[in-house]
């Protein structure tokens, strides 16, 4: 009979189903996404997040709307949060599709809607269920240091060839940067237990219950700060270093007002040598983490500098969401072409991020996107709750200030569990200051406004629900047909591979990377008169140097010499540090008889500098040296 009793006063009442339900599916989002890797997709680790996250928001998405058809539409509440993000999302639709000449096939865009219905979501959750959701976010942060130590240690495949450790991620920098947010999360919930717990006392629940969970908010926190302290050294990610040392500090001074306590107790003169020294220390640590990896930060500080010449021509409206891979390389190609004997050429490749994401946002969307932006985050820092939460308050800004610093050297918004973390926590901000919200509420007698209303909701969501849930499956369905197309390629089997690449063409018709891999199968199988046109249209989505390289290549194989002679030319230009494209200008000049070109080019390439030193380097050297003395 007792146990009974016990169980029955476990399970949730009737009217509280609806929000266990939307919570767990949410909770599945937050530890099963960064979690997956679909192996029959081609980039399966990013590609796999992306419809596992896109499902799980139409399931979302789905519940609420049932939620609200079924309930009795009282009241609509809006926040000046919820405005601006509206705001934001309308200028980078219509900018996106209106305002620039091409629109990439983006899986990024597809993700904001998402995202945005996630966060309408999060609005019908209980102020104390957000808590759950730090929990939710803690646990994924354990499961993927796990995960990256069993690759550390030889037990699991680590997904990228050059390095050990990547987690359930492509590479070690998303990884890192993952593990170090979720352990400021896991810090800043241990330090602040004793502020959440009263939000957690279930009154009608045994004291058990709530002992076990006062149990779960100290230690599942604690297990996550000391798993990432273990892993992320192996990371070698200074972003995610100073992301976790930076929210760590601010999380114990608001914790335990340390420097605060001091600065209340000496004069104005040891305040200032105290900030001077302070801010020498972070001097001094910035400059170490620099010379820790002195190529790679130079190499950042090289992209930005590019960069900045990409806002300076789009200064008002930016390139367009997610083009930034489109434009980068033909600007750096244009810097090298004035400036050839540079020494940052050393530091060039093939780039596809800012490592900068407000740079990045604003060479994409312009400064009207930068001025909705900071407006959101202005709102956002500037929100104040009651004096019972103003320590939440506080922790879940220092959280998203975590991100922001690992933003500035990395690119969190094109990996999309760092986005439902962010999202999360704004949510949270959000609930917590409900004085400044907007609401209207429904009288008795407007039955009419009511039904119409949900009538329109009603006819609206069907449609929008069935359209999303036909493009997500039409994408999760060719991201497959992709990567049988191209392991078909690898098996030579061209015929088919075509017949695969024309099947998705529709769909994948303005994604760059798409195009690329048609066009190399195209000109694998001797079709290059195709392969030009279809490597033509790649260019509107997607730049680099190795595709100049395949243009050059069917251009050749077409005698059209000249203007094989250029794209290996733009080629060199994108990264003049590489040796393949200039080899193979020199080889164009001197099968075609162009022989002072060649001994020129070849002598170029005897007195390149040499980044990283492979046996293909040295056999280009020697059979230059060989080119050069025959003639």
């Amino acid at each position: 009979m007792g146990t009974q009793f016990y169980i029955k006063n476990l399970l949730p009442k009737g009217k509280d189903m609806p929000q266990l339900i939307l919570q767990l599916v949410i909770f599945s989002i937050l530890i099963g996404v960064p979690l997956i890797n679909m192996e029959e997709h081609l980039q399966g680790s990013l590609t796999g997040k992306f419809v596992f996250f896109m499902y799980g928001s139409l399931l979302l998405v789905s519940l609420s709307f049932f939620s609200v058809i079924t309930s009795k539409l009282e009241k609509i509440s809006i926040t000046i949060t919820d405005l601006l993000l509206l705001l934001l999302l309308t200028y980078i639709t219509i900018n996106r599709y209106f305002l620039q000449p091409h629109f990439n096939f983006s899986i990024r865009y597809y993700e904001l809607i998402g995202l945005s219905s996630l966060y309408l979501c999060l609005k019908k959750i209980s102020f104390k269920n957000y808590f759950w959701l730090l929990i939710a976010i803690i646990i994924s942060g354990i499961v993927q240091t796990i995960y990256g130590l069993l690759q550390f240690l030889g037990y699991l495949n680590s997904n990228h060839a050059r390095f050990d450790i990547t987690g359930s991620f492509f590479n070690p920098g998303p990884f890192a940067g993952f593990i170090a947010i979720t352990g400021s999360i896991a810090l800043s919930t241990y330090l602040f237990r004793h502020k959440i717990a009263p939000h957690l006392q279930y009154i009608d629940r045994p004291k058990s219950f709530n002992r076990a969970i006062e149990f779960l908010f100290e230690y599942i926190p604690l297990i996550g700060i000391l798993s990432v302290l273990i892993v992320l050294p192996l990371t070698e990610s200074r972003a995610s270093w100073l992301a976790l040392l930076v929210s760590s500090l601010l999380l114990i001074e608001v914790r335990y007002a340390l420097l605060k306590t001091q600065f209340q107790k000496i004069n104005r003169l040891k305040k200032n040598l105290t900030i001077v020294f302070l801010g020498s220390c972070f001097g001094l640590l910035l400059i170490s983490l620099y010379f820790l990896k002195t190529a790679s930060a130079d190499g950042r500080l090289f992209i930005w500098k590019v960069s900045t010449s990409i806002i300076k021509e789009h200064p008002f409206f930016g390139i367009g969401f997610d083009r930034f891979k489109t434009h980068f390389m033909n600007y750096q190609a244009n810097y090298f072409t004035t400036n050839s004997t540079s020494s940052e050429i050393i530091l060039a490749d093939n780039t596809y991020y800012a490592y900068n994401e407000m740079l990045q946002f604003v060479i994409e969307n312009g400064l009207f996107g930068l001025l909705f932006c900071t407006t959101l985050f202005f709102i956002i820092y500037k929100t104040k709750t009651t004096q019972e939460n103003k320590y939440i308050n506080s922790f879940l800004k220092i959280n998203l200030l975590a991100m922001v610093v690992f933003a500035f050297f990395s690119y969190p918004t094109q990996i999309v569990p760092f986005k439902i973390i962010a999202v999360v926590l704004i949510s949270f901000i959000t609930v917590l200051n409900k004085k400044n919200d907007l609401v209207y509420t429904f009288r008795k007698n407007q039955r009419t406004t009511r039904f119409v209303l949900k009538s329109i909701f009603l006819l609206s969501g069907v449609y929008l629900l069935f359209t999303a849930y036909t493009k997500i499956t039409a994408i999760d369905n060719g991201y497959t047909e992709w990567k049988i197309a191209k392991d078909s390629q690898k098996f030579r089997e061209y015929d088919l591979s075509i017949d695969e690449f024309k099947n998705i063409l529709p769909l994948f018709a303005k994604n760059g990377a798409f195009l690329f891999s048609y066009g190399k199968c195209l000109q694998k199988a001797k079709q290059h008169e195709n392969a030009i046109k279809i490597f033509l249209k790649t260019q509107n989505h997607l730049n680099n140097s190795s595709i100049e390289l395949s243009l050059a290549k069917s251009y050749k194989a077409l005698n059209l010499i000249k203007k094989a002679e250029l794209s290996y030319k733009k080629a060199s230009q994108m990264v003049p540090v590489k040796f393949y494209p200039k080899y193979l200008l020199a080889k164009l000049y001197h099968e075609t008889g162009q022989t002072n070109k060649a001994i020129q080019i070849a002598t170029e390439i005897t007195k390149m500098k040499i980044k990283i030193n492979s046996p293909a380097i040295k056999k280009i050297k020697k059979e230059m040296e060989n080119l050069i003395v025959g003639q």
